[in-house]
Formats: structure tokens, sequence, C-alpha cells
């Protein structure tokens, strides 16, 4: 019988964790099945079905891969034992019968003279040091002889309970503060306190394989922490997490064409990748003024080194995997984009909402049929080192479809592209998902605010036995809308997010909807 095995998750970015496990499994080339899950519950159980004899010598090998990077979840256990609830509440007599069933005095010999922990992890519930050390004792037939240890053990055991929270009516949320305010989560809190029930609801047992570096990642990219950063740069959690979707890893190159302040390519970094960045106002990236981190900044610039985003790659100690970042957009791009071979193995960004201030990209807006190079002083102007180049009007539908366009010439054969997508909560229309024919979407992940929200979109470049069988060609959007999308005068023309953001959400305006071939 193969062991099954249980993640302990972090009970936040629910939407996140399994599209994490799965993207992490796919990297490892683990083939899995996911036998439990659940937003509202921190607990999830996969069975391990292969993987690469090459690389792992047995599943407990290949499990504690799959939770080496994890950001999401603090570790992989195999699961002795599990108890349901039945008739509203789980019986650790049930949870003894089952670790019986699922394993053997044989199994249990393996760990009788080597020492050993016990603990307890309630989930919304709490026990006592006098309940723990009961609960603990329960579980004295497995005939372990070797000495407790608690720190460094040779094996560590957990029982975990999931208790469910009701609502207690002589409770008030006057009384509990920490519910007066609405978190990311668009929904109410309820009138009453929540309360553990009596009894937990489910039990579990198991051997700790592995701990997640989490603890150690959030640490040590703490933005409070990084020498450079901005009012927009990207949480370091989700930044982690989509480094991890984006499959970004030892011997691979990723690339960000909207770089800003770098977060993403110092995820990748820390995940082993090479890291390449471009942005169409280079002051992103190589600081500017007496921000934090900025290149006239004490923090940022030390003597004889650099600012910038190169600050933090100096900081963490990954110079090395920092390739460089460059001024162009995604439609002006030095970059070889059609000569039909994928270079890039994964792209990962987060463009610019338009909300701020409109869209831009590289261009006149009334495009000049002359060609003649404006000269300062006899020199050509674009020459000069304080040139800032002219810029006209964006559509932010457009900009998406660049995105797939740019992402199909670039990617290799199974690369991926993982980028933030803002949309409208669910009472309000909906941007449509951009669609490319050679672009399978794998994962959609949301994260959700007041009144709207953002996804983090991640995409596999498809292989071309595939594209075969699909018998499809072109882009998802077609040229007729595109050239209707450029059209726009303003701002809010070009962007429908950006016009419903400053509308306040408040009208069931119809978003254009695209035409997308698959």
């Amino acid at each position: 019988m193969s062991m099954d095995y249980l993640i302990r998750l972090v009970q936040m970015h629910e939407d996140f964790r399994l599209a994490e496990i799965r993207c992490l499994a796919s990297y490892f080339r683990i083939e899995i099945d996911i036998v439990s899950y659940s937003k509202n519950s921190p607990f999830l159980i996969l069975r391990i079905l292969s993987y690469p004899a090459s690389k792992f010598t047995s599943p407990n090998v290949a499990a504690k891969a799959l939770i080496s990077r994890s950001v999401l979840s603090l570790g992989i256990h195999e699961l002795w034992g599990m108890a349901p609830k039945v008739e509203g509440v789980a019986t650790y007599a049930a949870l003894h019968a089952d670790v019986q069933t699922r394993t053997n005095s044989g199994i249990w010999a393996k760990y009788k003279k080597a020492s050993f922990r016990f603990s307890v992890d309630a989930y919304c519930g709490k026990r006592s040091p006098a309940e723990q050390t009961e609960i603990i004792n329960g579980f004295r037939y497995l005939g372990f002889e070797g000495p407790i240890r608690m720190q460094n053990p040779e094996v560590e055991f957990t029982a975990f309970e999931e208790w469910n929270l009701s609502f207690n009516p002589n409770h008030s949320r006057k009384q509990h503060p920490d519910l007066t305010s609405q978190s990311l989560v668009d929904e109410p809190f309820p009138d009453n306190h929540p309360t553990p029930q009596h009894d937990p609801q489910t039990l579990y047992f198991g051997r700790l394989i592995s701990s997640s570096p989490r603890h150690h990642l959030i640490m040590k990219h703490d933005l409070k922490r990084r020498p450079y950063i901005s009012t927009t740069s990207m949480d370091a959690t989700l930044a982690l997490v989509s480094a991890n979707l984006a499959h970004a890893g030892p011997g691979r190159m990723l690339y960000d064409p909207f770089v800003g302040t770098g977060g993403f390519l110092v995820a990748a970094a820390e995940l082993g990748a090479c890291v390449w960045g471009s942005d169409i106002d280079g002051r992103s990236f190589r600081g500017a003024g007496r921000g934090k981190g900025g290149s006239d900044g004490k923090v940022g610039k030390k003597k004889g080194g650099k600012g910038g985003v190169w600050r933090n790659f100096e900081e963490y100690g990954l110079g090395d995997l920092f390739g460089d970042c460059f001024i162009c957009d995604l439609i002006n791009t030095p970059l070889r984009t059609n000569d039909g071979n994928g270079w890039l193995d994964g792209i990962i960004c987060d463009p610019p909402y338009g909300v701020r201030e409109g869209l831009r990209i590289l261009g006149n807006r009334e495009p000049r049929t002359d060609r003649i190079p404006i000269m300062v002083d006899g020199v050509p102007a674009h020459t000069l080192p304080g040139y800032v180049a002219p810029k006209k009007p964006y559509s932010f539908e457009r900009m998406l479809d660049d995105i797939l366009a740019f992402a199909a010439d670039t990617l290799v054969t199974d690369g991926r592209l993982a980028f933030w997508m803002p949309s409208a909560n669910e009472d309000d229309e909906e941007l449509a998902i951009p669609k490319r024919v050679e672009l399978e979407l794998v994962e959609c992940c949301v994260q959700r605010f007041h009144r709207w929200s953002r996804r983090l979109l991640v995409y596999r470049r498809r292989r071309k036995e595939e594209l075969k069988e699909l018998d499809v060609n072109g882009s998802g959007q077609d040229d007729e809308k595109l050239k209707e999308l450029a059209n726009g005068k303003t701002a809010s023309d070009l962007n429908p997010f950006r016009r419903k953001y400053f509308q306040g959400f408040r009208t069931r305006d119809i978003i254009p909807t695209r035409t997308r071939a698959l």
C-alpha cells in the first residue's frame, strides 16, 4: 500500500496554495494525486504516483524535494493515520485504529531506538499542556524506546487537530475589535464572535519528512529590510510564489519586461534562476532621487558600488545570477522575437494597471513620415545623455495580447509565463482572460481586495505536436479589434479597468469582450 502524505499549509493566500504544489510537482516531474483539499483547511493530502528514478531514490525523497521551495506550506509528513468526524466529532480512538491499519509494527520498529519528539498542532483550537501530554501518551503503543529530544530529534511526530468555528450569540463584534475591520477578502465578517466547537472535527497523525523554507525565505526577503523598494514593490511572499509558478530554478533564464524595483528578479534568483529585466523608465531600476535605495540615496549605493536593483542583489549575495536591466518596452525591444526558436525559460511580471497614470509605449502620438532627426548644437538629440524618448498612449488590452505574443515568440517548449492582471470582483463585469493558441493556461489564482481583485495567470508554451493537434493558427485577438483598441484618445478610453476603477465599480458598464481562437 502506497503511503499518503499530509502537507501542513499556511492559512493565507488560499487561492495560491494548491497551484504552488501542482507547479512544484511539475517542476520536479513528480506525478501526484490530490486526495483531499479544501480552501478552508490548512491540511492537504496527496499521493505520489511516480517520480524520476534518476533524481529520487524513494517517494520520501521526492516528497522532500516537493516541499523544498514552497512558501505557502510549513512541512510535509507521512500520513500515519486520520480520523474524520463521525456524527460531528472525531475521536482519538478512531485515529489510533487508523494508525494501526495504515502502518504496522515493522514500520514502528525502524524508529524504536531513535531520538524522537511528539507535538500537538491544533488549528482553530487550543490544548492545555495537560491535554497535550494525555494525547501524546495515547501513542505509547508505538513502542518507541529512544530518548526524547525537543531539539533536533532524529524523528518527529505530530498529532494534528482541525477545529471548526461556531458562532456564539453571546459575543458581539463590539467586544472583539479584531473583527471590526475587513481584510483583503471581499466578504463581510459575521456579527457574532467565532469560537471553537467543543471537539475537533478531524484528526491526523504523521511523521515529519521535511519542513519548508518558508520562514527563512520570508524573513530574508522582508521588504522592510530590503535596500531598494518603492510603493509598488510586490509583497515578498507573492513574488516567491510567482517565481515558483514560473518554474524559476538553476540552469533557467527568466525575464521581467516590467521590472520596476526588481522584486520578481530577486525572487527568481533566490530560487537559482539567471534573471534579466527591462522597463520603459530606467529610473525605476537604476534608482532616482533620494528615496530608499535610490542611486543618490545613502542606503542604496555603497562607495564604489551601484544603486537601484543591483543593490538588492548585492545585499542577498545573488549578484552572480543578475544579468542586467535595460530600457525598452514590449513592442520596441532589442530582444530576438521572430526567428521561431524560443530561448527564454520563463517570463514573470506585474504589468502596470494604468490607474495612477495612463499606459504608454515608446513612439510619437502623431507618426512622423520625414524621419529627420532633431539636432541640438549639431548633435542628434537621441544620442545625448539626457535624452528622453517620446511616448504615446497604450491600450491595456493590447498590452495583454502583446505580453502573450512576446511569450509565444521567446519561450522554449514548456516554458512558463506568469503575470498579474487586474479585474473586477464577481458582482462586476470581468475582464476577459487573454488567450493565445501557442500558450496553455495552467493556473489562475485570484487575490481579492475590497471592490476589485487581481489574478496571477500562468501559461505553458505548448509543444509543436500539441499545436498540430489543435490545428489552429493565430493569436487570441483579431486584428480589427486591436485597431479599435488603439484608437482611444484618453487613458480611460484605452483601459476599461482604469475607467471602472475611478467610477468606483459602481456601474455595470459592459467591458469590451474579446474574440479569441483556441
